[in-house]
């Protein structure tokens, strides 16, 4: 009888352990990126070609591509995605960029740290045409 408390105890300690590792991981990276401020960009300055941009900070590393044409945003392709992707908040977001041809765009509830960092890698993309 002793012995299986013993194992029940170390087990149930190692599930606590297991469990403080993985909020630790989830919650690293989201205090930075849910408190950036992305930088605006002027279209009428970014030149028609198509740019990659690239935001990398943990699980929410992400690399998108996006076409202008007329200084006019055409599209926006999600190339490596966030760890955890939610297509709906992807797309959303994707609509907006391109409805209102900038970075000035309304936040998804509860999908800011994903949002944001979506929004910084589309303006290190837009960034290369503002500079080429």
């Amino acid at each position: 009888m002793k012995k299986i408390l013993i194992v029940f105890i170390s087990v149930f300690f190692s599930l606590i352990v297991l469990a403080f590792l993985g909020i630790s991981w989830l919650q690293k990276d989201l205090s930075a990126t849910k408190d950036l401020v992305v930088p605006m960009i002027d279209m009428d300055e970014v030149q028609d070609g198509t740019y990659l941009g690239k935001y990398e900070n943990g699980r929410f590393s992400t690399s998108i591509e996006v076409v202008v044409s007329d200084h006019i945003i055409t599209e926006v392709n999600v190339i490596d995605d966030v760890t955890f992707k939610k297509e709906d908040v992807t797309q959303s977001l994707i609509d907006q960029v391109i409805q209102h041809n900038g970075l000035d765009v309304d936040g998804i509830s509860g999908a800011t740290a994903t949002v944001n960092a979506y929004l910084m890698a589309i303006h290190n993309a837009l960034n290369q045409g503002e500079n080429a």
